[in-house]
């Protein structure tokens, strides 16, 4: 009888370690059970997923996203929450408005940079012409300082480049035997400037798909191959030409013509052309970087 009592009677001490154990393994299994947060499913991967589902006794195929919702969470691509330890912020995309909640008083950049995008997008000319011309005056006075005091800081380099311009345009109002050499420079400078210019329109276009090789340098050249062969020479005034190439009259002159002539004798309008479009190609370059 006292066996049999030992055998069936169970001490204090051992059915507390059961009922704990008991407890312990229904508490694991309902941590592997519940129903998981927002990160927890978003976190996981498809096969994590398919586990999930199995021990809920629901279907494990199905992509990823049908996974999420049969587990019950409710996906909304229009909705994305930032949470943080202070504060949320709700960040809602519509096709008609972006609205931005805060529940505290700290603002969420992404929140800040998207009403600050859609306050900008909603105002142009055509629909806000006062505000925007407004803005625009704003904008060139605070570029105006900026650069201006940027200038200021290379006052030294800015006095020299003035002072040469100033030195060069007296130095052409006074008469003496310079004046050949400083017209003939002066004339192909500015020669170099409207080639340089046709160069950078033809980069920029204005928006009208102007292509000045078409219009300009292609004809100039053919103009220069015509008369290069109708007068069997190239020994016509070098650039700037006059408005009309007038053949020499001088037979000692007739050397005869080749391509590799006529391309010397406009290259430097082709140059000044092609330095012209990779100028032009500069502002957008630094626009689409900015």
């Amino acid at each position: 009888m006292v066996g049999k009592r030992g055998k069936t009677k169970a001490h204090p001490s051992n059915v507390a370690l059961s009922n704990s154990s008991n407890q312990v393994n229904a508490a694991s299994n309902h941590v592997g059970g519940r129903t998981r947060t927002l990160d927890d499913l978003q976190a996981l991967t498809k096969e994590q997923l398919k586990l999930e589902c199995r021990k809920r006794g629901q279907k494990t195929t199905g992509t990823k996203h049908e996974l999420l919702q049969r587990l019950g969470h409710k996906m909304n691509p229009t909705k994305r929450s930032a949470n943080a330890s202070n504060g949320s912020a709700t960040i809602e995309n519509d096709s008609s408005s972006q609205t931005c909640r805060l529940p505290n008083t700290t603002v969420q950049p992404a929140c800040n940079k998207a009403l600050e995008k859609a306050e900008r997008e909603s105002i142009v000319l055509w629909k806000k012409p006062s505000q925007t011309l407004e803005y625009f005056c704003k904008e060139v006075f605070e570029l105006s300082c900026i650069y201006g005091n940027k200038l200021l800081e290379y006052r030294k380099f800015v006095i020299l480049l003035l002072g040469l311009a100033l030195t060069f345009a007296i130095t052409l109002k006074i008469d003496g035997p310079h004046q050949n050499f400083l017209q003939q420079w002066y004339s192909k400078l500015l020669w170099c400037l409207y080639w340089t210019g046709l160069g950078i329109l033809s980069s920029v276009g204005l928006g009208t798909g102007l292509h000045t090789f078409l219009l300009y340098l292609g004809p100039h050249i053919a103009q220069v191959t015509l008369a290069a062969y109708e007068c069997n020479s190239l020994n016509f005034p070098e650039p700037p030409y006059p408005d009309e190439i007038i053949c020499p009259m001088d037979p000692i002159k007739l050397t005869g013509v080749s391509i590799l002539s006529i391309m010397s004798k406009v290259r430097l309008e082709s140059m000044c052309w092609g330095a012209g479009t990779a100028l032009g190609e500069l502002p957008p370059y630094f626009m689409a970087r900015a």
